[in-house]
């Protein structure tokens, strides 16, 4: 049996163990000072760490903002691109570009049948049931004149809308391009109000296709109100130009319709100067 107070110290004398334990302590938080602990929980050693230096945030800023000017160098271009492409032409430029359609025909002559009816919607069947009302020689020559020479026979007038010597008054003309397009048989057109200082009650507005500068529409106002409107057809693939085969005019206050049907076109052949200086121009 033995007697507690006899028994020796479990960890031998006590100020021994003290001294023990304190060295251990101080030798483990050095050890830890000496150590990192790693994202992945592993420690490493670091005896020299890095810092980040006031001249290694002075680099990044300036290269940050290099590349910020970099990019916003680029979008300023590719927006200059973009705009110089959706830039509307002028009136001026609309115009010119109609005209130059037709910029290698110094002169021609065709023959024009007139038809009468009562709607611009007409299939050709039109054509083979009734005569024409009319028909005639067609003439223009360069700069902008037009002659015309009955060959039907008939008392009635005749009317005609000769597109080229119009397109060329016109261009002497104020010309004003609206805002938006219009689209007129399928074709968003630009549209070029004309208007004549001399004669201010008649203005005349035009639809044009940027698909190929054709002419797709002519109308005539007096007095703002609508006084005839036509309408000017090709034939896909013609080798003249783009010059009309078909005008389809509309009288809105009679509701009277005139077509014209223009064949047999001869182009820059040389017409006789005499026909311009008759009085059936």
């Amino acid at each position: 049996m033995e007697i507690a107070g006899d028994r020796p110290p479990r960890y031998g004398n006590i100020e021994t163990g003290t001294a023990e334990i304190e060295t251990r302590r101080s030798r483990l938080q050095g050890s830890h000072r000496d150590q990192e602990v790693s994202p992945t929980g592993k420690t490493s050693s670091m005896k020299h760490p890095q810092f980040i230096t006031e001249d290694t945030m002075i680099s990044h800023d300036a290269r940050n903002k290099l590349v910020i000017l970099s990019l916003l160098l680029i979008g300023a271009v590719l927006l200059a691109r973009q705009a110089t492409a959706t830039t509307a032409p002028t009136a001026q430029e609309v115009m010119d570009n109609a005209l130059q359609v037709y910029e290698e025909i110094d002169d021609y002559a065709a023959v024009v049948h007139t038809y009468a009816t009562d709607s611009l919607e007409v299939s050709g069947s039109l054509f083979e049931q009734q005569p024409p009302q009319a028909a005639f020689n067609l003439f223009y020559r360069k700069p902008g004149e037009h002659a015309v020479q009955n060959i039907g026979g008939t008392s009635r007038g005749i009317f005609r809308v000769e597109l080229l010597s119009s397109l060329k008054r016109f261009n002497t003309l104020e010309l004003q391009l609206q805002a938006k397009r219009e689209l007129r048989r399928g074709q968003k057109c630009y549209v070029l109000e004309i208007t004549d200082a001399e004669k201010p009650e008649m203005q005349a507005r035009l639809w044009i296709s940027p698909r190929n500068w054709n002419v797709v529409q002519l109308t005539y106002f007096f007095d703002a109100i609508e006084f005839v409107r036509t309408q000017f057809h090709y034939a896909p693939g013609n080798s003249d130009s783009f010059l009309p085969v078909e005008t389809r005019s509309l009288f809105p206050v009679s509701n009277r319709v005139l077509i014209n049907r223009i064949a047999n076109y001869e182009v820059n052949t040389g017409v006789s100067p005499e026909l311009f200086e008759r009085k059936n121009r």
